[in-house]
């Protein structure tokens, strides 16, 4: 029978529960297999002592991996031949050497979860036979359970009517970390690689507010939610002109100003005089040629 030590609080009872439940309709996500998970290297070890001490049990594997949980599902193999009532007791002997463990917080048998009308499902003895759920201790210093460093930070700065800069805190080394996702007021604005810890945000509207928050995603695509902040946008100061506007001096060109503005006179002038002179002697040549053919006839 199994039994649970005095560190075993009722909500680990609850979360198993719920757990089982999910597992045995297969609508938990996140389950994986060959992934890492916290104690790997003592918990195989631990795996392979006691395959050796349990009569009738020729190796015990991990199936499944809930790291987002610290929980892991490990399948007993036994011998051939072996009758379930001899399965059964087996399995609670290695689930009692695994609850003497320190590193673990509790150990479950894998329920099986069905409805009166499901005629398919067994009337016993109501749990997978050959399965149990193990959950580990949390540590607050394993970086694959807490990427985020205590007092991680988002910092909004260079703060304009219509942008930003965003700069966070790393995660601790070891985390598997793939790359960050930057949302603003709950959309995504950016997904950037694991060495970036900066990143510019365009296109924001002036006096608007705008909630941040920084995210982590790794090997295995587990999502770690990180700091966020709050920014209110600021009021435009002066109209700026937009370039290539009227008004607005194009690229390495300064705008008229005031002071050109005699010598835009004069030359004014000048081409009016010139234009004028043209015109006389214009009108004087043709005279002459008129009076020329005159004489001649």
């Amino acid at each position: 029978m199994s039994k649970w030590n005095s560190k075993k609080p009722l909500a680990t009872l609850a979360l198993l529960a719920w757990l089982a439940l999910t597992a045995a309709t297969s609508s938990l996500p996140s389950a994986r297999a060959n992934s890492s998970y916290p104690f790997e290297t003592r918990f195989e070890q631990d795996l392979s002592s006691i395959a050796l001490k349990v009569p009738h049990v020729d190796g015990i594997q991990v199936t499944r991996v809930f790291d987002f949980i610290r929980t892991v599902v490990i399948r007993i193999d036994y011998a051939e031949g072996l009758p379930d009532s001899k399965r059964i007791t087996s399995q609670n002997r290695v689930q009692e050497e695994l609850q003497e463990e320190s590193y673990i917080q509790a150990v479950e048998r894998d329920s099986i979860s069905c409805i009166p009308e499901d005629r398919s499902c067994p009337p016993w003895p109501g749990f997978v036979i050959g399965e149990l759920m193990v959950m580990f201790v949390d540590v607050s210093t394993d970086p694959t359970i807490h990427p985020w460093p205590d007092g991680s930070t988002l910092v909004a700065s260079n703060v304009a009517p219509t942008s930003l800069t965003l700069t966070w805190t790393s995660t601790r080394d070891g985390a598997n970390i793939v790359d960050y996702r930057i949302f603003g007021s709950n959309n995504l604005f950016a997904t950037v690689s694991n060495m970036t810890h900066s990143y510019f945000v365009a296109g924001l509207m002036p006096e608007s507010p705008y909630s941040f928050r920084v995210g982590a995603t790794n090997v295995y695509g587990d999502y770690f939610s990180g700091a966020t902040t709050y920014v209110v946008t600021p009021r435009p100061t002066t109209n700026v002109p937009v370039p290539g506007s009227a008004g607005a001096a194009s690229p390495g060109h300064t705008a008229n100003s005031d002071s050109n503005q005699p010598t835009s006179l004069f030359l004014r002038y000048w081409y009016i005089s010139l234009l004028g002179v043209a015109l006389v002697a214009i009108t004087t040549a043709v005279v002459l040629v008129r009076r020329r053919n005159l004489s001649r006839g």
